[in-house]
């Protein structure tokens, strides 16, 4: 052996000695410990460059925790590689701890990491090997030749894996040493008491970070019972369960009991203890932990007790309150469940879009994606399908730590609908009182019109038959023009009411041939007078004409023919009934008894956008020159002359009814 090659060895001991002495550095921290790894493995590799490659959290990335260059003698880090960019290639350094490549042109084992991280570098040869902690890769060290080609030898090799192991023996250290640290820092921190008992379930030590403050020394303790310590009872049932426990050797958790102290009065304990055994499986006692959990049961109380308070405000309230996470509904009262059809907890995980009528779909939704705050009017569909109306308050927050919409609704149907016939009724007055005034100063001109064309008769010669026939054109407008202002003051309640004890069926009856020539061939009538007795103290002659002109009303609509049939029978209105009515016909009507008047026929129908008009004075449907639109109004002036009601009830395509309840007399 020559002189060279035993210095070389020498050197090479030396270093290894200072390798395994660097893990003594993990004092000075892990990083000082790392460089000086690096640098020790430098010169005993002679390579240019060795890098420490270390694995982040996230198991998918590798840094380039430290790195030493020979030729400068310079540290540099920080350079990130993410593990699926190295492929095969790092398989391939799993499988076999180190893999040695001596030219990296040439090599296929680095055909997936040449262009990216060797061309670029100029290494022509490099040693990688591989850390790991119980066969879990860690990262991975790599030697590096720069500018040519190098033979390794299998003691180099060797010399790398040893490098690999120093360094997963410091990072094991470093583990190590952060989570003594970490529970340094717990047990000193703690607020949380250990103690110990033997077999006779005596206490024999107790560690109580509280004694100082609570006024309590381990004297209380030592040498006694549990219970007797604190001056339980093991009659009371809740020491009695906590015996049995003990007595049956099992583990237990958050046992609470009350106990008083010198200091700081009545204190709330919470223990946990687990059996202690030797290795025959002798009992030998218990071994746990006290806590103070005096603060957490009183906020505990207080919490259930301002829940309970909210409980019975919101079940209390008579407004509906729900609350969404996610448009799920997590809570609702019974008025919110009630209001929509359901019972209580019947909604709780619905979506809040089932609630929501077609018709405000979009509207809500563009609410809730925009969490538009305030109130506003929706329109709600319940369980059976009824539309229903709310004004509903919308209000952002957060529920059990996520975001939500909290929402309370009034049913405001009702409100509506009687608003809707308010201003129907004003509006219905309002006409009449201008009807009423147009056609009695109208009335005023034909009776001019009339007494004139009548004197003027006496006059004119009866040879002259062309002044004669335009003096009974006149006269016979003037006619209709009275016919006209009839209907009017009809309407307006201002036509003087000859009004009498009739027997309605008895009315309707006479009129039978009547409906017959007005109807027509194609049009069946039926008559169901089931009224007894049928008499109410009306105008007769102002009911036959309303029954004629819906007569001619239904003939028009039943162009093809159908069915028209007029009703009569005793109702007796009471103001239970009303409630119980789904029918909005008796909203407006006094309780009492009435006989009420359906007059139906099977025609087209009446459209939803011209339904509420049809009593309105000149409104019709009809052609020009084919009605008046004063018929239905002299209808509705007829029922309130009467002190009844009129309503009707259509659809397109279904046929229309005309119900008519007039006072009756009994």
């Amino acid at each position: 052996m020559s002189a060279g090659s035993t210095s070389d060895e020498d050197d090479q001991l030396a270093l290894i000695g200072q390798l395994i002495s660097s893990q003594i550095y993990g004092e000075q921290g892990l990083e000082a410990a790392l460089r000086e790894t690096a640098r020790i493995g430098v010169r005993l590799l002679k390579v240019d460059r060795l890098s420490i490659w270390l694995l982040e959290s996230t198991e998918i990335e590798v840094n380039c925790t430290i790195a030493y260059n020979r030729a400068d003698d310079t540290f540099d880090i920080g350079t990130i590689s993410n593990l699926k960019e190295r492929g095969d290639y790092l398989e391939l350094l799993k499988r076999r701890h180190v893999v040695a490549v001596e030219d990296t042109n040439t090599d296929p084992k680095v055909d997936t990491i040449r262009d990216r991280f060797l061309t670029t570098k100029n290494i022509r040869a490099l040693m990688d090997g591989v850390i790991h902690q119980d066969d879990k890769f860690m990262g991975s060290v790599i030697a590096s030749q720069f500018n040519e080609p190098r033979h390794w030898k299998s003691e180099e090799v060797a010399y790398l894996g040893f490098i690999c192991q120093t360094i997963a023996n410091l990072l094991e250290r470093s583990l190590r040493q952060a989570a003594e640290a970490r529970l340094r820092d717990w047990v000193n921190t703690s607020t949380v008491s250990q103690w110990e008992m033997n077999a006779d379930l005596i206490y024999t030590g107790i560690d109580n970070v509280n004694s100082a403050s609570w006024g309590v020394s381990e004297k209380r303790f030592i040498g006694k019972t549990r219970w007797d310590a604190v001056g339980a009872s093991l009659e009371d049932p809740i020491w009695q369960e906590h015996y049995k426990t003990l007595q049956a050797r099992l583990p237990f958790r958050n046992f609470v009991y009350p106990m008083d102290t010198p200091n700081e009065g009545h204190k709330v304990i919470s223990i946990s203890g687990t059996p202690l055994f030797n290795g025959k499986n002798r009992f030998l006692g218990y071994r746990g932990t006290t806590s103070d959990v005096t603060d957490v049961v009183g906020v505990k109380i207080a919490l259930e007790e301002t829940q309970q308070r909210f409980k019975d405000l919101v079940d209390g309230s008579l407004q509906g309150v729900g609350v969404t996470v996610n448009d799920i509904v997590v809570f609702a009262n019974d008025a919110f469940a009630n209001a929509f059809g359901y019972e209580g907890d019947e909604v709780i995980g619905m979506r809040n879009t089932v609630f929501v009528a077609p018709q405000d779909q979009e509207t809500r939704a563009s609410y809730r994606a925009n969490k538009t705050e305030g109130s506003s009017e929706m329109r709600g569909v319940t369980k059976s399908g009824e539309i229903r109306q709310f004004e509903a308050y919308a209000k952002n927050m957060a529920w059990m730590g996520s975001p939500a919409r909290l929402l309370t609704l009034i049913d405001i149907t009702e409100k509506r609908i009687a608003e809707e016939h308010l201003r129907h009724a004003q509006k219905m007055e309002a006409v009449g009182e201008l009807t009423g005034g147009i056609a009695h100063d109208f009335n005023n001109l034909l009776s001019v019109i009339m007494g004139n064309a009548e004197l003027l008769g006496f006059k004119i010669p009866k040879t002259d038959d062309l002044a004669t026939i335009n003096l009974a054109n006149i006269q016979r407008a003037a006619q209709g023009g009275a016919e006209l202002t009839r209907r009017l003051l009809a309407f307006a309640r201002r036509q003087p009411v000859q009004a009498e004890n009739t027997d309605i069926s008895e009315l309707t009856e006479s009129l039978r041939s009547m409906f017959g020539h007005t109807l027509g061939e194609p049009v069946k009538l039926k008559l169901l007078l089931e009224a007894d007795p049928s008499i109410a103290c009306v105008d007769p002659a102002q009911l036959e004409n309303v029954l004629l002109n819906l007569a001619i009303n239904a003939r028009d609509a039943m162009p093809e023919g159908g069915t028209f049939s007029i009703r009569c029978w005793n109702l007796s209105l009471t103001t239970e009934a009303k409630q119980a009515s789904d029918e909005n016909t008796y909203d407006d009507v006094s309780p009492g008894d009435y006989l009420r008047i359906d007059v139906r026929d099977t025609g087209v129908g009446i459209s939803p956008e011209i339904i509420d008009r049809i009593f309105d004075p000149f409104f019709t449907t009809k052609e020009v020159g084919k009605g008046t639109g004063l018929g239905l109004s002299m209808v509705f002036g007829f029922a309130r002359q009467s002190n009844g009601h009129v309503s009707v009830v259509s659809a397109p395509g279904e046929g229309t009814t005309i119900s008519l309840l007039i006072p009756a007399i009994l």
